[in-house]
């Protein structure tokens, strides 16, 4: 007897001693045990809430809806724990309500089923909760606010550059005198300086936001490695640096990589080794490793290597960090620049899978290491089929300038006017589209953001247009919104923003455009040669022009792109029957050539099959 009542002595402790509320309840809803805990809890006394039904804690709305759901409970018990996800509520004596989160464990006895509540108060952890929700709404609104406001700075800041840019490389080829020059090459080189800082600004702002993707694309890594020795060329013979390069001879040719983040990643490294180095000189190393031999990736281990002024022990580590400069070291600290470019190289190596690391000595200078595992070897070879402004001549064609600044349109005209080209000029999208339909120029250079009809909403509405959908839309912008260029180039041929480099956009256009190439210059092409335009042998019936716009520009633009053979040679057959059914020689010669190239896998002669064809019908729509 002494034991039991030893038992129901301690077991009423350990009750009373729980940190959460402990209720228990017949099947009928009527308390008949609470601890001291739920007392607290609820700020009832014991002898209030002994005999009452459980509905007493529970806010009035609740009440009815429990009493049924407890009805249910009773019939078919089970055990729940805490943390069900559900929101719940008490109700203490004076009426005020907490958040409560409870467990019910089922006891079944003679005179039927006890249901056992342990309560908890929740109300500072859903308080917390609601405070994080808050924060990271807010968070989201900065961000978004930020995106917006660095959009609309870097178009503000852009357009203007464009002018600038863009005058002072007319300017140049007019100048002799030497002063002048030097002045002129003073102004060039303070734009790029600012407009690297934006560039800077908007990737880490791309980053951050989790909106900047890599485009992997077959490039040619050594060439990569060529064009920064160029870049720099200048600055290392100033400060007569030594530059070295040493590449593996393994090193594939090809390789998957997004060409622009990787130059990027060099620029930013050079760019700091030139920047810091005074003496001696800086080498870039390149080895490459094969993990397995039936692997078609590779490993690659890129070095940076300068004599200049190093960095301490103890700012190793910071110096990836956003805005740092190399605090403490006098040489650094004073040094031009927004301290972004090692972070964004951080960031921008990462995203490809690998990882950089710096060592350093004060006063011998620096090494920066990155390491690319697994970078897939590309099935194809890359030439680059750029050329010389000097080399290739426009035209004849007539091109469609739109932008509502009447100065971007001069300067795009100035740059222009050396070539076989009609200008035509217009100052908004509503505008271009009118002009569009009426004139069928052979490429369009839109603007983005414009009054009345913005040139997103023109190039939308003209490529939908079964009479201007097959025009070549080239948007020239300084407008840039974070994750846009997909939207974008959706709805035109080809995204640049300014400011506008001449020989860039010459190149960019050769591939829209008929034009003539000086022999010398085809010779150092190899096969990239323009595309001849097909004679428009033969009548162009009404029935032609309507079976042609059935084939569709866009679906001749996605074969083109993906380049199945299964898909050109059906494309090829289309065109063969249009041919011989209408008796019209240029495109059933076409057909035969995309035919034979497909069959015989001629894949450097495809682009140029395409080329001609592309310009085939939209001559033919012009007539």
């Amino acid at each position: 007897m002494k034991l039991i009542r030893f038992n129901e002595a301690v077991l009423r402790q350990i009750l009373e001693s729980s940190p959460d509320g402990l209720i228990l309840v017949n099947q009928d809803g009527v308390i008949i045990f609470c601890n001291r805990r739920a007392e607290e809890l609820f700020s009832y006394a014991k002898d209030e809430l002994v005999g009452q039904s459980i509905e007493l804690l529970l806010p009035a709305r609740f009440s009815q809806r429990h009493a049924d759901l407890r009805q249910g409970y009773v019939s078919k018990p089970q055990a729940r724990p805490m943390n069900s996800g559900k929101q719940l509520f008490g109700r203490k004596k004076d009426g005020s309500e907490f958040n409560v989160d409870i467990t019910l464990s089922p006891i079944k006895t003679e005179e039927g089923v006890l249901i056992a509540s342990s309560i908890r108060d929740i109300s500072k952890k859903v308080k917390v909760e609601l405070e994080l929700v808050k924060a990271k709404q807010a968070s989201e609104r900065a961000n978004s606010a930020k995106s917006e406001f660095l959009a609309n700075m870097s178009h503000e800041i852009r357009t203007p550059m464009n002018a600038i840019f863009g005058f002072a490389d007319i300017l140049e080829s007019h100048l002799e005198d030497e002063k002048c020059l030097e002045y002129l090459q003073a102004i060039k080189t303070s734009g790029k300086t600012l407009l690297n800082l934006i560039n800077d600004i908007l990737d880490l702002s791309k980053i951050e936001a989790g909106k900047l993707e890599l485009k992997y694309a077959p490039c040619n890594f050594k060439a990569i490695v060529k064009d920064i020795e160029k870049i720099f060329a200048q600055e290392m013979h100033k400060k007569k640096l030594e530059f070295k390069v040493s590449i593996d001879e393994q090193l594939p040719e090809t390789l998957m990589l997004d060409d622009l983040r990787i130059r990027q990643i060099f620029l930013n490294l050079i760019g700091n080794a030139v920047k810091f180095t005074d003496q001696g000189g800086i080498t870039i190393e390149v080895s490459s490793s094969f993990g397995d031999k039936l692997d078609s990736s590779v490993n690659l281990q890129i070095k940076v290597i300068d004599t200049g002024v190093g960095i301490p022990d103890q700012q190793i580590e910071s110096i990836f960090e956003s805005f740092t400069q190399g605090e403490g070291n006098p040489v650094v600290s004073t040094a031009v620049g927004t301290g972004l470019g090692l972070s964004i190289t951080k960031r921008l190596v990462g995203m490809m899978g690998g990882r950089i690391w710096a060592q350093s000595e004060i006063g011998k200078g620096s090494v920066f290491n990155i390491a690319l595992k697994g970078v897939e070897v590309s099935a194809i070879t890359c030439e680059d089929p750029t050329i010389e402004e000097s080399e290739v001549t426009l035209g004849p064609a007539k091109v469609l300038i739109v932008d509502d600044l009447i100065l971007n349109r001069s300067l795009l005209r100035e740059f222009l006017k050396d070539h076989n080209l009609l200008i035509i000029e217009a100052c908004d999208g509503e505008e271009a589209i009118k002009i569009a339909k009426k004139e069928r120029p052979h490429l369009i250079l839109m603007d983005l953001k414009m009054p009345k009809v913005d040139g997103f909403e023109a190039s939308k509405f003209l490529k939908q247009d079964p009479d201007t959908k097959h025009i070549p839309i080239l948007v020239v912008t300084a407008s840039v919104v974070n994750g846009m260029e997909g939207e974008v180039l959706k709805v035109c041929d080809e995204f640049v923003r300014k400011p506008v480099n001449r020989l860039k956009l010459l190149n960019i256009m050769k591939k829209h455009l008929p034009h003539t190439i000086k022999e010398s210059a085809t010779q150092n092409l190899n096969h990239h040669v323009h595309p001849v335009t097909p004679l428009l042998d033969g009548e162009v019936t009404p029935a032609l022009k309507e079976d042609l716009r059935n084939i569709g520009g866009k679906r001749i633009s996605d074969i083109e792109k993906l380049m199945l053979t299964e898909d050109i040679e059906l494309l090829a057959g289309q065109l063969c029957k249009l041919g011989q059914k209408h008796s019209y020689e240029p495109l059933l010669q076409l057909g035969k050539k995309l035919a034979s190239e497909a069959t015989n896998f001629e894949v450097e002669k495809l682009p140029i099959t395409f080329e001609s064809l592309k310009d085939l019908m939209g001559r033919i729509s012009d007539l």
